[in-house]
């Protein structure tokens, strides 16, 4: 063991301070030193700067099945320790582990193993390639810190965090052990494809372990380093969509160590995470390794969750970068070797060329790529037979004046300045011609004609470009289907002190509206709010959607009683004309109630007719 010299007596009195403090509270409760989480005790060998960190009480993950500190002070030893790592242990194909102890809102204890390698670091050689397997490691490793974010820019400020080693899973089990058998709920992140983690900073599980689940969190590749796609099977893109399938896999080889049963896996998540979650439902990768979804905020056919110009738009970026797009390898050898900051701050610059609100994102593989894990437009995939929720917050396109910059909207200029971003890519109309113009008046006359506010309509139309009609889309296809599992469709109404988006993105929204993204902050705990203070009402809403989540991911019905006032009951298939079909709801509010018409309804009529339209002028242009 290597012995830190202490040459002060300021050094020396802080050691004895920390130390009296540590062993005192050790004799008290004869629990495991510094189990308060203001210090973790360094391993064997531990060496200046770790001592530093532990004199400050700057936290460490030192991994060693024994934990030896010796204190040194002018020669002589004044004291020294050694204890065996406390925690709760799992042993999994790669190693062991040792987590740690966490309480739920009512008050259960669970474990959580965090920061465990689910993929090997793509870094190097392995940069915009498909993730590999992880390593495995000797003795134990401690599983009490989360890992890095995925490297990413800021949403506004020109800041990074993260790195590029980041492939990292977390978990969270009230039992371990291959008997429990308890459903899995697999946690995909939002961002945009562009940010976002994981992490219990806004991913908190405390809400969801007061049920009998365990659940996973992941990271994934962000940006221009988990999307860039150059039309070739050498840079196929979608790196970021095959690590949320690699942590699939690494679930269905694992989970059950840690409690799980990996034959009752449900995949859910919001806005990039729910669109993710789709393309999970629908890729060649993913079969057998889910039995449940819940969508939340968005689904594959949003306009911002592909690029159909994925090729152009990669190879401009190449260029951008300074590489030589006339040799191929060293185009390859240039993306690999440049600062990966230069990456994330090119597609920052792509999104202002594309005029884009969001970065690099998910798009058909090209063909001659092994193993793709998008070979065809989603629209032509066929959506499995298993049971589905999906849903909307009422007032979605709220969120869309922050990305846009916009403090104050106004309809006729934002419809002006921003027609192209309305008038949705995949109707496959020529920009400005003479049909794009005219479904463009149309769409404006539209929703001008709207008896609302000119705010209302503008948020009404952002919520139907952004989210609304792509999520009808998805339920439709999914009801008039061969499918014979449910789809249960929700409306989240509910305004109070835990909305998420408002909070995080920091924007004023009228009173009474939910807003994209409003719902997390009942559905997990996160550091931007004490969830303990929220009133009764908010409090309520915690336990409505842990439950009603949690019994789904346990049976396939949310709700298997009217404890809380109602059954919610799954979409019809009424007919095998889409249009037809009565998009009945569940009102997701503080009172749960049934409504038995569709959601949105003659807006999403009038989009349908915008999209037969589209799709005959596109007939008759081949002709």
């Amino acid at each position: 063991m290597e012995l830190v010299s202490i040459e002060t007596e300021a050094e020396n009195n802080a050691i004895l301070q920390v130390i009296g403090k540590l062993i005192g509270d050790f004799w008290l409760s004869g629990t495991d030193l510094g189990s308060e989480g203001k210090f973790y005790w360094a391993g064997t060998g531990m060496d200046v700067e770790g001592f530093t960190k532990f004199l400050r009480g700057q936290p460490d993950n030192y991994i060693g099945e024994e934990h030896c500190l010796q204190f040194h002070r002018h020669g002589i030893t004044t004291i020294g320790a050694c204890w065996a790592a406390q925690g709760p242990k799992v042993t999994i194909g790669q190693g062991a582990l040792i987590g740690k102890t966490m309480t739920s809102r009512s008050g259960k204890s669970f474990s959580a193993f965090l920061g465990i390698p689910y993929a090997a670091p793509p870094v190097g050689e392995l940069r915009f390639q498909s993730p590999r397997a992880p390593a495995k490691w000797e003795g134990e490793r401690l599983a009490q810190k989360e890992g890095s974010d995925c490297l990413q820019g800021h949403f506004i400020h020109p800041i990074y965090s993260g790195t590029e080693d980041c492939l990292f899973i977390n978990v969270y089990t009230p039992t371990t052990g291959e008997r429990a058998q308890l459903p899995v709920m697999f946690w995909v992140h939002g961002g945009g494809f562009m940010s976002g983690s994981g992490s219990t900073e806004m991913y908190g599980p405390e809400f969801l372990l007061d049920h009998n689940v365990v659940l996973v969190t992941a990271n994934y590749r962000l940006g221009m380093l988990g999307f860039l796609n150059l039309g070739t099977p050498e840079f196929p893109g979608n790196y970021g969509l095959k690590d949320q399938a690699a942590a699939l896999k690494w679930v269905k080889e694992n989970i059950a160590a840690f409690g799980g049963n990996p034959n009752s896996v449900t995949i859910f998540g919001e806005s990039a995470g729910s669109a993710s979650a789709h393309y999970l439902l629908i890729s060649p990768l993913t079969k057998g390794l889910f039995h449940r979804a819940i969508l939340q905020s968005g689904t594959a056919f949003n306009p911002w969750a592909s690029v159909i110009e994925a090729k152009r738009i990669g190879w401009d970026s190449v260029r951008k970068l300074g590489c030589n797009d006339d040799d191929f390898d060293e185009v390859a050898d240039c993306l690999r070797n440049l600062e990966a900051s230069k990456l994330v701050d090119e597609g920052a610059a792509m999104k202002e060329r594309e005029r884009r609100v969001l970065e690099f994102a998910p798009a058909v593989e090209p063909k001659g790529t092994v193993d793709p894990f998008l070979p065809a437009n989603p629209r032509e995939l066929a959506i499995p037979d298993v049971p589905i929720i999906t849903g909307l917050t009422t007032h979605e396109g709220l969120i869309h004046p922050y990305f846009l910059q916009t403090s104050e909207p106004n309809l006729d200029k934002d419809y002006s300045e921003n027609r192209d971003y309305f008038i949705l890519e995949d109707l496959g109309l020529k920009k400005y011609s003479k049909e794009w113009e005219k479904t463009w008046k149309k769409i404006e006359t539209y929703y001008k004609s709207l008896e609302e506010t000119e705010m209302e309509q503008y948020y009404q139309l952002a919520s139907d470009v952004d989210f609304n009609v792509g999520v009808d889309q998805l339920l439709r296809k999914a009801v008039v289907s061969e499918r014979k599992s449910p789809v249960f469709y929700y409306e989240f109404t509910h305004d109070g002190s835990l909305a998420l988006a408002k909070k995080f993105l920091e924007f004023d929204a009228p009173e009474g509206t939910t807003c994209h993204a409003d719902e997390l902050g009942y559905q997990f705990s996160s550091e931007f709010f004490d969830w303990k203070e929220a009133p009764a009402r908010d409090q309520r809403m915690i336990e409505i959607i842990s439950t009603l989540w949690t019994n789904f991911a346990s049976t396939g019905n949310p709700t298997p009683d009217d404890s809380f006032g109602a059954i919610w009951l799954p979409v019809e298939k009424t007919s095998s004309n889409p249009d037809d079909i009565i998009t009945r709801h569940l009102d997701l509010g503080e009172n749960l109630e049934m409504i038995n018409e569709s959601l949105n309804g003659e807006r999403m009529l009038f989009w349908s007719q915008i999209y037969r339209e589209s799709n005959k002028i596109r007939k008759e242009e081949l002709l």
